[in-house]
């Protein structure tokens, strides 16, 4: 039975309220946000910017004499021009660049709507010919011990139709007539389906020229749709060829070493790396990785980069990141301007 008094206390003294002390109704409102202080910029290296009517350029002062570059002189790092790429490489003094790291359009797939274009030509002898004229310049632009590194795909004789991996009919791109329609040209000489094999077209031509073919590097695509067809497997692979200009050459097999069971092993000509992920007005752009791998292991800081076929400028992006000079074309002002706010600004 419960005592009365413990009945008297709860049934007549009232409810106790918590201790808690009323906030003004100053307090209520939240407090005015205070401005931050503002960080002192880091201060940029010195540089110079000149931009010109069809060209824009980046000279910097170089306070490292490396690799033959001269100390605390002022020296043009970065140099994007448009136009025609042979006739740009022509104002390009001889034996400059220390390697060329490109990829020019693919024969009849992509269309970049600019008079004097490379890829729409009717035939693959063509496209091979005009190819070749070029590096032609690159044979002597480069230096002795210099290196190219040429990124190509293949095409289908009379194929076109939708192909999602192709970069015709990636985000923004912009297919070929003839692919639109499915009538991609079938030359003299070729079958309908017929694989053209430009890559190795190209290959020959350019040893036929004088370049030395020291590899033929396969990148592998893992995230690839690939251009499916039902009666053959799906491609999803693009070759790199390693050219050299002379028998001994400049290559750091060190500084591309890849991971094996037991430390690191010499890195082999097979390389798997996705896809580039960038979303620009230019589509069809390789990895930064595969350009990486490239600069790394034919060049050394303060060495120029070429890239006769820039489009975006993904080449002049790691070149400066990884502390090279870089001298880019591209025949679309479009990518020009695209390029430029990527690699300079």
């Amino acid at each position: 039975m419960t005592p009365k008094y413990k009945k008297a206390r709860t049934s007549t003294m009232p409810s106790r309220r918590p201790n808690v002390r009323p906030t003004p109704k100053s307090r209520t409102h939240k407090p005015e946000s205070r401005p931050k202080p503002r960080r002192r910029a880091t201060p940029r290296p010195e540089a110079r910017h000149v931009r010109h009517d069809d060209a824009v350029t980046r000279n910097a002062k170089i306070t490292s004499g490396n690799a033959g570059t001269p100390k605390n002189q002022w020296v043009q790092t970065t140099w994007l021009r448009h136009g025609d790429a042979k006739e740009c490489l022509t104002r390009v003094p001889a034996k400059t660049a220390q390697t060329c790291v490109t990829s020019p359009a693919f024969w009849q797939l992509r269309d970049y709507g600019v008079p004097g274009q490379i890829g729409m030509e009717p035939t693959p002898e063509e496209y091979v010919n005009k190819l070749a004229d070029v590096f032609d310049e690159v044979h002597r632009v480069l230096r002795d011990d210099g290196t190219l590194w040429l990124n190509l795909g293949d095409t289908y004789c009379g194929g076109g139709g939708f192909s999602p991996d192709s970069p015709t009919n990636r985000y923004r791109g912009r297919q070929s007539k003839a692919s639109k329609k499915g009538r991609r040209p079938v030359p003299p000489g070729y079958q309908r389906k017929d694989l053209v094999g430009i890559p190795w077209m190209v290959a020959f031509e350019l040893r036929r020229r004088g370049w030395i073919l020291r590899c033929d590097v396969v990148w592998d695509k893992p995230d690839a749709w690939g251009n499916w067809a039902p009666d053959r497997p799906t491609r999803s692979h693009e070759y790199l060829f390693l050219f050299s200009k002379s028998k001994k050459y400049y290559y750091h097999a060190e500084a591309v070493k890849e991971a094996a069971v037991r430390g690191t092993k010499h890195r082999r000509s097979v390389w798997s790396i996705p896809k580039s992920r960038y979303r620009g007005n230019h589509t069809a752009t390789f990895p930064e990785e595969l350009v990486r791998r490239c600069i790394l292991a034919s060049t050394k800081p303060n060495q120029i980069v070429l890239d006769p076929f820039m489009g975006s400028g993904t080449t002049g992006v790691v070149a400066r990141r990884l502390g090279r000079f870089f001298t880019g074309f591209d025949i679309n002002p479009a990518y020009v301007n695209e390029a430029s706010c990527r690699i300079i600004t």
